[in-house]
């Protein structure tokens, strides 16, 4: 930042100019041109706007530095076409490079903005950001791409409800770079139940275009049918970063089929050398995806797939073997079904997925640069197979681990247990841990947990959920805790820890009070859920919420 960038951004605009004794002072003549940019550069759009209304000479200063004015446009706490209407005049549409819309204004300031940016000929857009809350915006929507289709590289629709708009943006905006596609505003719901047909991707000759193309990132976040998919993919060469919601159901007489999601992922290994992240989701799943992994080597760096119906693991297992050197973040289920494809008329009659094959997979390579691991293991096959050993071997295997989560049911308790946390011990990196369905987990004992906490090789805890351990949490496992993670955890979980008593949580709260007093510092804690922890009085949550002060919520 140049010096007085700060100060001149947080200062009312009227301070930009001042006088004294009769003589005006102004900036732009205090300031080199350099400084002046680069001050501009770091205004929003109102400030910019607002500062037009000075003076005829800031006026005139501005108008002759059209691309700081104009280059970054965004309705954020403005209302854009009121706003703009004044010096519509002095409005150079060439200059304009990024559009913001928000989702939060109303649909007529979206139609107005979108509509002036139209008629302004804005054709050397680079950014663009837009909702769509009626069928009436969809005109002016498709004619701000098709103005700006040459140079537009990165593009984010949210709430567009014309889904022809897909082939139509990738057909017409051969140096699309990012296209975000949101049936829904994100900020309300991150994932849309609705589906969308893409049928006409089958016969449109101008999709061509595509085998061309420069898209790298591709999200979709409505469900998408899984031979459109397919064909999307397809026409992505230079794909490096998908997120899908597949569908893999299909009428057929009068039955259902089945599809292999897999399918979905040998496409990408034949078509898309470059992929280096891999979200899939599925029909009915609620996306927790986050964002793209970063990465600077090639090959496939993040593979996560939230669904496991119909997904054969022979598309799973060769691909993680095969990128087992570069992937870093891994988000998967512990098995997936052994079936292909069959025609059957309801879901209870789905052949049974095999965890074995998955789980083998993971223990059999080395993953060096693994570093964020989540595995569901729910399926109740695990009564015929004990995957300990497969999971404490790929944990070895993976030694720069930083997160993990992990979910057991009933049937997969066993995969939890002494071994297991004797094992995550050795995980210097590791600053997250997660571990839901920790109720049917009863092989691991509180001294294991003890020996984790006390003599774990890691040096910075931040995160610890364990609910539902109601045996192996004691207040001797707290006090292990307490001395060697209490000044780092930002996030603590421990509901339903019966044992537990007031005197543990006491100990863990003066403990913090006491470490972040002797550094004058607040407590890095933040979250504590302490629900349904029968040992702990109202009395001591009390003293908690006291000694740790309003900025730590507390669950009880």
């Amino acid at each position: 930042m140049h010096p007085g960038t700060q100060w001149v951004q947080a200062a009312p605009c009227s301070y930009l100019s001042f006088s004294h004794t009769c003589m005006t002072y102004d900036i732009l003549y205090c300031l080199p041109q350099e400084i002046l940019g680069a001050i501009f550069e770091r205004l929003t759009f109102r400030e910019r706007i607002r500062c037009m209304s000075l003076s005829q000479h800031w006026r005139a200063w501005l108008q002759s530095s059209p691309h700081l004015l104009w280059q970054d446009i965004s309705d954020m706490h403005c209302d854009l076409v009121l706003n703009l209407a004044p010096y519509s005049t002095f409005f150079k549409a060439q200059h304009v490079k990024r559009v913001h819309l928000t989702e939060y204004s109303n649909i007529e300031r979206q139609m107005a903005a979108a509509s002036f940016f139209v008629k302004s000929g804005c054709s050397s857009i680079k950014i663009l950001d837009i909702p769509c809350h009626d069928n009436m915006m969809i005109p002016d929507v498709k004619a701000l791409i098709n103005l700006s289709r040459n140079t537009l590289v990165d593009l984010t629709m949210r709430c567009i409800i014309d889904e022809c708009l897909i082939p139509t943006v990738m057909a017409t905006c051969p140096k699309l770079h990012t296209f975000r596609y949101h049936h829904r505003f994100t900020s309300r719901n991150s994932y849309s139940q609705s589906s969308i047909n893409l049928q006409s991707i089958h016969t449109q000759p101008q999709l061509q275009i595509m085998h061309h193309h420069h898209l790298a990132e591709f999200v979709l976040d409505a469900t998408i049918y899984l031979s459109d998919a397919a064909t999307l993919v397809t026409l992505m060469p230079n794909l490096e970063r998908i997120r899908l919601h597949i569908c893999n159901t299909r009428r057929e007489g009068d039955g259902v089929v089945f599809d292999d999601v897999g399918l979905i992922l040998d496409v990408m290994n034949s078509h898309c050398p470059r992929m280096k992240n891999i979200q899939l989701g599925g029909t009915g799943t609620r996306s927790t995806f986050t964002s793209f992994a970063k990465t600077s080597t090639s090959g496939l760096c993040e593979l996560s797939i939230e669904t496991a119906e119909g997904l054969h693991d022979k598309h799973v297992v060769p691909l993680i073997l095969h990128h087992h050197t570069t992937l870093q973040v891994l988000h998967t289920r512990s098995s997936y079904s052994s079936s292909t494809s069959s025609s059957i008329p309801t879901s209870q009659q789905r052949r049974r997925p095999s965890p074995k094959s998955i789980m083998q997979c993971l223990a059999s390579a080395p993953y060096p640069n693994l570093r964020d691991l989540r595995m569901n293991f729910m399926w109740d096959t695990y009564n015929n197979y004990d995957g300990n050993q497969d999971l404490v071997r790929m944990i070895g295997n993976a030694q720069q681990l930083e997160s993990i989560r992990f979910c057991v049911s009933e049937q997969s308790s066993r995969l939890v247990n002494d071994a297991l946390f004797d094992t995550l011990a050795q995980l210097v990196h590791l600053r997250s841990l997660n571990l839901q369905g920790g109720n049917h987990c009863e092989l691991l004992s509180p001294d294991s947990l003890i020996r984790w906490a006390r003599h774990g090789r890691f040096s910075c805890m931040q995160q610890l959920h364990l609910p539902g351990l109601s045996q192996a949490i004691t207040n001797q496992v707290l006090d292990a805790i307490t001395d060697r993670m209490a000044q780092d955890l930002i996030v603590f979980d421990i509901e339903r820890a019966h044992l537990v008593t007031d005197d543990a949580l006491r100990r863990f709260t003066d403990k913090i009070v006491a470490t972040t007093s002797m550094h004058q510092t607040q407590a890095a804690l933040t979250w504590l859920n302490l629900t349904e922890c029968t040992g702990i009085t109202k009395k001591t949550i009390r003293y908690a919420h006291q000694r740790l002060g309003p900025h730590v919520t507390i669950f009880s």
